[in-house]
């Protein structure tokens, strides 16, 4: 075989540095059609009859065999068999023409063991490899790897979801055993502008601004900003903490409130002068400019470990939920629910969806909703940074994109009037 196989003696030793942690990595899920060779030519040269046809075959063979490495190092082939191994290793299977190069693109446990497969076929008389490596070899194994991470990730989310959704199936039951169903109501909610009423049914009285308005958009699509009102339409009703019940708006029966809708170009108005933004053109592109440079730089921050860090959460801190709320807005993204949203942060190209939004083209609607996430008291950048590194990053994005957005707004309104 070739100069560079090792002599069994040192395979053998070097078997020691198989973590038996990343073994079990190598047999928890697919794997590259090479690893799979690699341990069928194992299996069929030391353990002669062992049916392994399959990978799955051999999964369930060795998952519970804690003793398959010291197997391999106390291994000593008899004269007799060594034509056999020799077949298996050279002409049937080819494991002598893979190379550890190939082998350490999916897993450093993998590598050990085909140095100790070619030690094996030295001592049986392999000769050397019959396909030496190339490029195209290697990019086929690279896709390979890939490939099997891949599939193994897709599992692995598959499990992820169902557990979440079945926690929050069995929370949700939980929640309702615990209000009962008595304390679901009617929540009559009357128009300041025509006196007309809306009912929203199975109305709970732990619902705060935001539950209540998240309810009501559907039936106002071009709305701005929704307000709502206590007291006979008199004060109005704070949009963060305070709920039906703490309000005093909630009776044996349900509550009542008063609302009233703005229009989306009124709220751009309202929005300008809270940005404080004057009537010229010059002024407003140095603006721009400073809001496009903190959009980017807040993404510069972002790293693929602070995606995978906010993606993480099983259950994520409210915080970070609501930050990816706020993107999921701008990015015209579902955000019903917390699977829906890691499914935003598993996307590849989040980043560079973030990079090429064009927020000349969020509407007015959109920033009137987002309008809520910007004002929250907890989630001001300085506050989120104490919970997430990403989700800090991914708040102060949100925040220039919505200042670019309404300044574009106004610049390009007072070119259209020049």
């Amino acid at each position: 075989m070739a100069s560079n196989v090792v002599p069994m003696a040192k395979a053998r030793s070097d078997l020691d540095f198989i973590a038996s942690k990343d073994l079990k990595t190598v047999l928890s899920g697919p794997v590259p059609t090479y690893v799979n060779t690699l341990f069928q030519a194992i299996l069929r040269s030391t353990r002669p009859g062992t049916k392994a046809d399959s990978w799955q075959q051999i999964r369930e063979l060795l998952q519970g065999d804690g003793n398959f490495i010291a197997g391999l190092q106390a291994y000593e082939p008899d004269p007799s068999d060594q034509h056999r191994i020799r077949d298996i290793l050279y002409s049937e299977l080819e494991v002598t023409s893979l190379t550890t190069e190939v082998m350490a693109l999916f897993s450093p446990a993998c590598v050990l063991l085909l140095r100790w497969c070619h030690s094996l076929g030295d001592s049986c008389g392999c000769p050397d490899p019959s396909f030496p490596l190339t490029e195209e070899h290697l990019r086929s194994a690279k896709a390979e790897a890939q490939a099997a991470r891949d599939e193994r990730a897709k599992a692995a989310k598959a499990i992820s979801d169902s557990v979440e959704e079945s926690s929050k199936a069995k929370a949700k039951a939980e929640l309702g055993a615990e209000l009962g169903a008595e304390t679901r109501g009617r929540l009559e909610l009357v128009s300041l502008l025509s006196g007309e009423a809306l009912v929203l049914e199975e109305a709970l009285p732990t619902w705060t601004y935001k539950d209540i308005v998240d309810r009501l958009r559907p039936k106002f699509p071009d709305a701005g900003i929704i307000s709502l009102f206590l007291n006979d339409g008199s004060e109005p009703m704070e949009r963060y903490t305070v709920t039906l019940q703490s309000a005093g708006a909630w009776g044996s029966a349900g509550g009542q409130l008063h609302y009233s809708v703005a229009s989306a170009e009124a709220f751009m108005e309202q929005a300008s002068e809270r940005l404080g933004l004057g009537a010229e053109v010059d002024g407003l592109s140095s603006q721009l400019q400073t809001a496009l440079a903190t959009a980017r730089a807040a993404l510069d921050t972002l790293t693929k470990a602070d995606v995978v860090e906010v993606k993480s959460f099983m259950k994520p801190p409210a915080v970070c939920r609501l930050v990816l709320e706020a993107v999921a807005l701008l990015l015209e993204h579902p955000y019903d629910d917390w699977p829906g949203l890691r499914s935003m942060m598993n996307d590849k190209t989040l980043l560079q969806t973030l990079l090429s939004l064009d927020a000349e083209r969020v509407s007015p609607k959109t920033l009137a909703q987002l309008k809520w996430y910007i004002d929250n008291p907890e989630l001001q950048v300085a506050w989120v940074e104490r919970i997430s590194k990403g989700a800090k990053s991914l708040r102060a994005w949100v925040g220039a994109v919505y200042d670019y957005a309404v300044i574009i707004a106004r610049f390009r309104a007072l070119q259209n009037t020049a």
